[in-house]
């Protein structure tokens, strides 16, 4: 990891929050699912890696033996899962029917994710927050016309979890 970026969250050092971050686990699942191409990028604002530190399974898409552990994942609980993602047919978060067992959050580039929403079966529900904003969650991704809509993803999981 460069100098520059804390060894385990690989945010930029001054980004970091590691160490004042509380220790607990999260009481439903939660399975990051990482394009294989922000794995060896080490991303200065990539903050979904955080989730794992309460908990949640690191899965990355486009290796065989994880594509099949996130089918099984699925195939377990298809009406519980929910994927985290702003597609045409996600509802908001907060018009969900009952309370996911088990979140599916994408976590790439905008269009690695378009890429591994399509690839999961369109019968698991996707939902939306709407509610997030940089302004009151902060960023450290720098987005084109300064929109404050747009959060990372550890933003929106957060919110969700509100």
């Amino acid at each position: 990891c460069p100098g520059d970026k804390c060894p385990h969250c690989w945010l930029m050092r001054r980004h970091c929050c590691c160490e004042g971050l509380p220790r607990f686990e999260l009481r439903l699942r939660v399975i990051v699912l990482m394009h294989h191409l922000e794995i060896g990028q080490r991303k200065a604002s990539n903050t979904a890696k955080l989730l794992a530190h309460f908990g949640a399974e690191m899965l990355c898409w486009g290796v065989e033996e994880h594509d099949e552990r996130l089918q099984e994942i699925i195939k377990d609980d298809p009406e519980g899962t929910v994927v985290l993602f702003p597609s045409e047919t996600a509802v908001q978060a907060t018009e969900l029917s009952e309370t996911p067992r088990q979140i599916l959050v994408l976590d790439g580039g905008w269009r690695e994710c378009v890429r591994m929403n399509a690839w999961i079966s369109s019968a698991v529900q996707r939902c939306i927050v709407t509610t997030a904003s940089r302004s009151e969650l902060g960023g450290t991704r720098k987005y084109d016309n300064g929109t404050d809509d747009r959060v990372q993803t550890a933003a929106a999981f957060v919110t969700l979890l509100r």
